[in-house]
Parts: C-alpha cells; structure tokens; sequence
C-alpha cells in the first residue's frame, strides 16, 4: 500500500511539474521555476524509495507474481522520474529564454 501510495504521489509531482513549466513558459516568469527543480528532486528521492521498498519485497517473498508487480513499480516509477527530467529541462530552457543564461553553464 505504501508503494502505491509513493507512486501515485510521484504522478501527482510529474504533472504538477508539467502544468508549472508550461505556465511558466505563458508567464515567462522565472522564479516558478524554483519549484519545478525542487519537485524534480523529490520524484527522484521517491523513485529511490521505491527502489528500495521493492527491494525490501524480493527479500521477502520471490514468486511470479512479485516478480511482475516489482518489474511493473520499477518501469511506473522510472517513467515518473524521468517525466519529472524533462519537466526540469523545458525550466531549464524557459529560463534560457528569459534570462539569456542557462544552468549548465
């Protein structure tokens, strides 16, 4: 239950940090931006988690059906840590367009 309780929060984040970079972009307004990189953090802090908590699993019970849900957690979580990625990359590049400077830099 904790596991997809994690996964559903990670969801919630990815969009979240989609819908602020987007409005971000509408607004040209730097300092949202802020909250995309924190939120990306996070999602990569509770795609580690959830990592971990399946890991927890395997050493319990290792059967076809674990085997299954940790592939399927893995897959789900990764996509939502990746998500968060490009969300952070489209902030990135907002304020590239706004300011003329980039993070990488």
């Amino acid at each position: 239950d904790q596991l997809r309780h994690e996964l559903l929060r990670m969801m919630s984040m990815a969009r979240e940090n989609i819908v602020e970079g987007f409005d971000a972009v509408l607004a040209r307004a730097v300092s949202r931006l802020e909250q995309v990189e924190e939120r990306e953090e996070y999602l990569d802090f509770l795609n580690r988690e959830i990592a971990r908590n399946v890991s927890h699993l395997i050493a319990l019970e290792s059967n076809e059906e674990v085997s299954a849900a940790v592939s399927s957690f893995f897959t789900i979580s990764g996509n939502l840590e990746r998500i968060g990625d490009h969300a952070e990359n489209i902030a990135e590049w907002v304020e590239f367009s706004i300011t003329g400077k980039h993070k990488s830099e």
